[in-house]
């Protein structure tokens, strides 16, 4: 199979998108474990939660599998995926939408365009003849397509692939795409104004995609995600020496420190000012 099964890509949804090694955000997330063990415990007395997850799991499995079939197949559409999966078109359109979130015929140019993401890291095929076996008829098309979901052209992506791999860069491209998003949040990271419309005019892909591509990666909506860009800036700079919370708070994009001061506890599980008294200790102790 060119790609691994949807379910088992919507499971990077619970990577942490930045590490830290600070005392308090460990201790914070191995309580988090203790509470994911405890919540895994209580779902393995549950049979009917296992089953229906069973039942998404062998569903967004048996659809790709499906897809990937008939990926070459320009035709291929709503009628015929119903048919391949022998359910009706409206209990298929009901299906992908609880378990994958997206239209079946989004699912099917998603996985299109996920398709020619392997493809394009092979030399031996031109641009048109990756367009014309992920089931693309007009290959300008194809690379409007590629371009507004991933922000960039199958020439550029190749390019960078090639260029990656010169590198002995391992980094996927999903990768690749948060390191951008993080890197273009940063540089607005003090923009108040700056607004999720321009967000995805700096990545070059559409709002939806953005959205869509954000969500898949790390869990959270492009709200969140910023403000977590935000507040692991703002560590760092609570980090250093001569920084007031004030000054953090206005410097990652808070018109209030006192919001600024509830967002970091909730992230953190302490206060700017405890993380703060927390490194001059662990610096004292360490002297």
């Amino acid at each position: 199979m060119i790609l691994n099964s949807i379910y088992d890509f919507q499971e990077t949804n619970n990577r942490s998108i930045i590490n830290s090694d600070s005392k308090p955000i460990r201790e914070n997330q191995e309580r988090n474990k203790l509470v994911l063990l405890e919540l895994s415990d209580v779902i393995n007395y549950k049979p009917a939660v296992s089953n229906r997850k069973y039942e998404e799991k062998d569903f967004v499995d048996r659809i790709n599998n499906v897809i990937q079939n008939r990926i070459e197949d320009s035709t291929f559409d709503l009628k015929q995926l119903a048919m391949g999966m022998n359910i009706s078109k409206s209990t298929l359109y009901k299906k992908i939408n609880k378990y994958i979130k997206l239209t079946p015929c989004k699912l099917i140019h998603y996985l299109r365009i996920k398709a020619s993401q392997q493809l394009l890291l092979s030399n031996f095929l031109n641009i048109s003849e990756v367009a014309y076996k992920t089931g693309f008829n007009d290959p300008k098309y194809f690379s409007k397509c590629f371009k507004n979901e991933l922000g960039f052209s199958p020439t550029e992506y190749r390019k960078s692939i090639k260029q990656a791999s010169i590198k002995g860069d391992n980094n996927s491209y999903d990768e690749f795409f948060l390191e951008k998003a993080i890197a273009k949040l940063e540089m607005k990271i003090s923009d108040e104004d700056f607004s999720f419309n321009q967000f995805a005019r700096e990545m070059n892909v559409s709002k939806s995609t953005l959205n869509r591509k954000i969500k898949l990666l790390t869990g959270l909506s492009p709200c969140q995600f910023r403000q977590n860009v935000k507040i692991r800036k703002a560590e760092k700079l609570l980090s250093k020496k001569g920084y007031k919370i004030s000054e953090v708070a206005y410097e990652v994009g808070f018109s209030d420190p006192k919001y600024f001061s509830r967002c970091f506890k909730l992230e953190y599980g302490v206060a700017p000012s405890e993380f703060q008294e927390l490194l001059k200790h662990a610096r004292c102790e360490i002297i």
